[in-house]
């Protein structure tokens, strides 16, 4: 279970009386690595209230703010905690955010539905819980505080193999010379088509690297060396819809031919547990 904050987002069509209808809420965790947005299925009791411009820049605005958390999950920073006491403060005109609380769930999904079956009328069905990339980093990073130096991880370095390929790599370990590569992969996205290409685009790098390929990892304080034998781990969250199991099958593909280890999100532990052998030696 985690602790999570949220907000309910609303539609004040008049700002100076302090009339205004819940239109949807907002709910996360920067430890998690977890946000979800949802908003109210039928708009019909919003627009006895509000008007077309007013819902509509409420409607716009969790919208926005959906994509930023999309944007979040595909790069490797969770958003903040503060992102949304930033938002709470800001928000004093038509679209306002309630004062964050706090909450204990196992995910931001299941946060929201609480939320909107004991504050929200008319809610929206439950969604999937789907675990993202950025939560399984956030549970790769809160095992690394426990044990390993900072001085002996490399994140988000950049993969070079030869002169002209590249690819992205959430984390190398070593002090010069990387003993481990960790990647992580989430195939519980409402669309995986681009984990399926992403996967591909990495592992071609990688297979270039297995073949012998002069190679290096350049981070934004430091670079290391490695060797074409460098063990390769992936963290992922497994599929649970029948399209996102199709994906998962072909990356399989791509880590048999790498040799990679394979873990599961709740074996975050174990897989740092193998990291500090490896630094140990």
């Amino acid at each position: 279970m985690g602790r999570y904050r949220y907000s309910l987002v609303r539609c004040v069509p008049e700002p100076r009386t302090g009339e205004f209808i819940n239109v949807g809420a907002i709910a996360g965790s920067s430890d998690e690595g977890d946000w979800a947005t949802r908003q109210i299925e039928n708009l019909r009791r919003a627009t006895k209230l509000c008007g077309d411009a007013e819902l509509g820049a409420v409607l716009e605005f969790i919208a926005a703010a959906t994509r930023k958390i999309a944007e979040a999950e595909d790069s490797f920073f969770p958003l903040p905690d503060t992102w949304l006491d930033d938002m709470a403060l800001e928000r004093r005109n038509v679209v306002q955010l309630s004062e964050p609380q706090l909450a204990v769930g196992k995910s931001a999904d299941e946060v929201l539905d609480r939320v909107f079956a004991r504050q929200l009328i008319d809610p929206a069905r439950s969604s999937l819980t789907f675990v993202s990339k950025s939560k399984l980093l956030a549970r790769v990073r809160s095992q690394l505080r426990k044990q390993i130096l900072p001085t002996q991880v490399l994140e988000r370095p950049t993969l070079a193999v030869g002169s002209h390929i590249t690819a992205n790599v959430d984390y190398a370990f070593g002090t010069d010379h990387a003993v481990q590569l960790t990647q992580a992969w989430s195939f519980q996205k409402e669309t995986v088509d681009d984990v399926a290409t992403d996967v591909k685009a990495w592992g071609y790098a990688l297979e270039r690297l297995r073949e012998g390929g002069i190679s290096r990892l350049q981070g934004a304080e430091k670079s290391m060396t490695l060797s074409s034998e460098v063990p390769i781990d992936v963290i992922i969250a497994v599929p649970v819809t029948a399209r996102q199991q199709e994906v998962f099958e072909e990356a399989q593909e791509v880590f048999s031919a790498l040799k990679v280890t394979t873990y599961s999100e709740e074996q975050a532990a174990t897989l740092v547990d193998c990291v500090a052998e490896l630094l140990a030696a």
